[in-house]
């Protein structure tokens, strides 16, 4: 059963002489990941000139540390060794009930009152154990269970207190040199706490908007007082955080290997279910970083940028362990495009049996979408998007879905609502084949046709996707495609094809194209 470090902090010297009951560690601040990890940092000053401490409670609440992130330091000085060891402390204990005031004052004269005695019962404690107290009066012992003590009289004022023994877990800082008011620092990371992005997207007026950023927190781990957070915008890679830290868990040796070993396929399984939200998903941005704009952003929190994370940090921060909360990181208005768009089913599998009279025809779905620039110095990290849209002073909802991350200065697209009022109407024939072009793979000529109609009474400009295997050999409509290869043995490209098209209100379009594309047989 894994043993937990208590909460006090000793000095070692000739003895053992305690901190001040005021001297604790500090949390100075907390960095907090999306994926339910924080790194703590904190501190205690010791107001003693010896070169060693035992430390009886480390500030660590019971969940899992990291394995290789629980670090100590001492300023301006050398930790020679760290170490842990169990002992037996005196520790002084408020009597709060019956049985611990019986415990407190076992040495004085009481007078008990106890079931099944009509009167009260004057004495001393012979034997006091939670299922066994011996009281030994003027004529008579008494043998009962504590529990039975309804109330107790005493002729002097008792104590309130008492010394109790205790084995517990302690840790010794063995430093190389003694030093008065020294500073020791302790880190690590811990799972229990956790931030998830909000945004709120207010449509204010024709094609503006004003974007808000919160953090929507939520702590398990301890109380957070006087600190400073710090929101982490990035992807951090954390190679152990399966292991939980040898120096805290008390594991035996063959356990704390096979945690350290892992299940590979595991880790991996974890990774792979990994939800947008806490990842950095990067959407399909345009860099149009050259664009000036005269909107401004506002900060709410200070933000900071190391190694490829950025940090939002919120100064002074008190929140309980359990509790909610949101903190206001960033808001600015922002001008948008209203963007139609839809993408069209992959060709692949459409010709893993394909014959000459096989063709299809689908209806597909069109997004209307917002598009616009992050204008502020920091990233959009990916989070939830809540669209509404201000009337007459009131907010009507529109919809949710995702902002993905986006760094500063580049434009980005927030799907809103599918427009059942444009219609795509996609589909294709083979027009040719040559049977055993190369080894196993007959080549088959395909040719596609992409329907558009706008219903709308306004004109809008609509985007259309495609991933398409093969070559494409011809289009009617000007597209743009990245290609590149499907795999190391794929006889195909992979093409990421584009069509933009502008419609009049109740405008049509036809767009073909073919392309030819290698099929085993």
């Amino acid at each position: 059963m894994k043993k937990l470090l208590i909460l006090a902090v000793y000095l070692f010297f000739s003895g053992q002489e305690p901190f001040s009951p005021n001297d604790k560690f500090k949390t100075k601040s907390v960095s907090v990941f999306k994926n339910g990890t924080a790194f703590f940092q904190k501190e205690i000053v010791s107001n003693t000139d010896k070169d060693k401490r035992i430390i009886t409670k480390l500030p660590i609440s019971e969940n899992k540390v990291l394995f290789g992130t629980i670090w100590f330091n001492a300023d301006n000085n050398e930790i020679k060794k760290i170490g842990t060891y169990s002992d037996t402390l005196q520790t002084n204990q408020k009597a709060e009930n019956i049985y611990s005031m019986m415990l407190a004052n076992k040495t004085k004269t009481m007078s008990l009152t106890i079931e099944d005695y009509n009167k009260a019962q004057t004495g001393k404690i012979e034997i006091l154990k939670s299922d066994l107290l011996v009281f030994k009066t003027k004529d008579t012992w008494i043998t009962t269970s504590p529990a039975k003590v309804k109330n107790i009289t005493f002729k002097s004022r008792p104590l309130l207190s008492y010394q109790e023994k205790k084995v517990s877990d302690m840790i010794k800082i063995d430093l190389a040199k003694a030093q008065n008011n020294q500073k020791i620092s302790l880190m690590y990371m811990q799972k229990g706490i956790t931030w998830t992005p909000n945004y709120y997207i207010r449509v204010t007026g024709e094609n503006k908007a004003e974007i808000s950023l919160r953090a929507n927190v939520v702590n398990d781990i301890e109380d957070i007082e006087n600190t400073d957070i710090n929101f982490v915008v990035g992807v951090p890679s954390f190679s152990f955080s399966h292991v939980e830290a040898s120096f805290t868990s008390g594991q035996k040796v063959e356990d704390f290997i096979r945690s350290i070993n892992g299940n590979s396929s595991q880790r991996r399984q974890r990774i792979s279910m990994s939800n947008a939200v806490t990842s950095q998903s990067m959407y399909n941005y345009s860099n149009n970083s050259n664009e000036s704009s005269d909107n401004e952003s506002t900060f709410k929190a200070k933000g900071s940028t190391d190694e490829g994370l950025f940090f939002y940090k919120i100064p002074n921060v008190n929140l309980k362990a359990k509790e909610r909360a949101f903190f206001e990181l960033l808001s600015c208005n922002v001008e948008f495009e209203q963007i139609y768009s839809v993408d069209l089913s992959e060709n692949t599998n459409n010709y893993r049996r394909y014959n000459n009279s096989s063709s299809n025809s689908s209806q597909n779905k069109v997004w209307h979408s917002m598009r616009f620039k992050n204008i502020t110095k920091t990233p959009f990290t990916t989070g939830v998007a809540f669209i509404m849209r201000r009337e007459n002073n009131y907010y009507k909802p529109v919809s949710q879905n995702y902002l993905y991350y986006t760094p500063s200065g580049i434009k980005t697209t927030v799907k809103t609502t599918i427009s059942p009022d444009i219609s795509v109407i996609d589909n294709e024939k083979e027009i040719s084949r040559k049977e055993r072009a190369i080894e196993y793979h007959d080549l088959i000529t395909v040719e596609s046709e992409i329907r558009i109609e706008n219903f709308k009474n306004k004109a809008i400009n609509l985007e259309i996707k495609r991933m398409i295997t093969g070559e494409i050999l011809k289009s009617s409509h000007l597209h743009k495609k990245t290609s590149k290869l499907k795999s190391w043995n794929s006889k195909n490209k992979l093409n990421d094809t584009r069509w933009d098209v502008k419609l009049k209100p109740g405008g049509k379009k036809t767009i073909t194209y073919t392309y030819k594309i290698y099929v085993r047989r």
